[in-house]
């Protein structure tokens, strides 16, 4: 699980006082196709201890606008299922189900279900309903 918080390149000031703010994860640059001109800053997160205690309890007391307040919902309901099983094989299927589920609805401006074309994952038997 990971948490990226982005700005364009026009924002690095904005950026850098959450990056110093939040003082965890780590920051890197992502250039906008060939222009390297032109960067995104990246600072993500991926501890899942800062995850837990730092991200969620701070953008629930101080919640997100618009669409973005519904994906971070998603994204607080998979770190209290995963909470402490980082290891897939200690998830249920059903739990499995709804963080894939969840998880294909993030970031999106779609949100119905059937708007979804989902890869299928195998290895865990999700949304194929035999396990296959």
């Amino acid at each position: 699980m990971r948490y990226f918080i982005t700005q364009r390149f026009d924002n690095k000031k904005l950026f850098d006082k959450v990056c110093n703010y939040f003082q965890i994860g780590y920051v890197y640059i992502k250039f906008q196709g060939n222009d390297k001109k032109k960067t995104t800053y990246v600072c993500e997160v991926t501890k899942q201890h800062d995850i837990h205690t730092v991200i969620v309890p701070f953008f629930k007391q101080f919640p997100l606008q618009g669409v973005k307040s519904k994906f971070f919902e998603r994204f607080a309901t998979v770190v209290a299922i995963t909470r402490g099983r980082q290891d897939t094989r200690k998830l249920t299927k059903d739990e499995l189900e709804k963080i894939w589920y969840l998880k294909l609805t993030m970031n999106i401006l779609h949100n119905e279900w059937t708007n979804i074309s989902a890869r299928l994952v195998p290895e865990i038997g999700l949304l194929s309903g035999n396990g296959k």
